[in-house]
């Protein structure tokens, strides 16, 4: 008697959440890690930051455009730099993990494409559930209020 092996397919992750206005360590230190545990586990992670030659530079870049009130130079290098890049990203993705510490328009853009596209959207936000709103709920697949949680689930998606 043969006993089968469920085979499991390796998921390339998106890796979406806030980075104008954030820390350097803030949000790039939260996609190392998980993409050390997705990788271990077997999954492939798509961290926007590696799309930058310099993401330092490139942020600091933006948010100076926007505090001098060039909006029209910020808007073409936005599109250019940033959202068609990420666009891209977002294509060649199975899953979304978000981590939202806060909200975000360009994070809650990101969910918003992969539930329009029909793909999961895997939360972590140690945000109170009375700050949920309805979109928030809605856009997700699942959401974690720890990253032990969120830890758990994706090794139960190892392969």
């Amino acid at each position: 008697m043969s006993v089968k092996r469920e085979i499991k397919k390796q998921l390339k992750f998106y890796l979406a959440g806030p980075i104008t206005w954030v820390e350097t360590e803030d949000y790039a230190l939260w996609r190392e890690e998980i993409s050390k545990l997705l990788i271990k586990c077997g999954h492939i992670p798509i961290n926007p930051l590696n799309k930058y030659k310099v993401p330092g530079n490139e942020k600091t870049k933006v948010e100076k455009m926007i505090i001098e009130e060039k909006d029209e130079i910020a808007r073409e290098f936005i599109r250019r730099k940033v959202i068609n890049p990420d666009i891209q990203l977002m294509e060649q993705s199975d899953a979304c993990i978000a981590y939202v510490p806060y909200y975000s328009v360009g994070t809650s853009s990101e969910m918003f494409y992969f539930y329009y596209h029909g793909k999961p959207v895997y939360v972590i936000t140690s945000l109170p559930r009375k700050q949920w709103s309805g979109w928030f709920v809605g856009l997700s697949t699942l959401i974690f209020t720890t990253w032990k949680d969120f830890e758990r689930f994706i090794r139960r998606m190892e392969i």
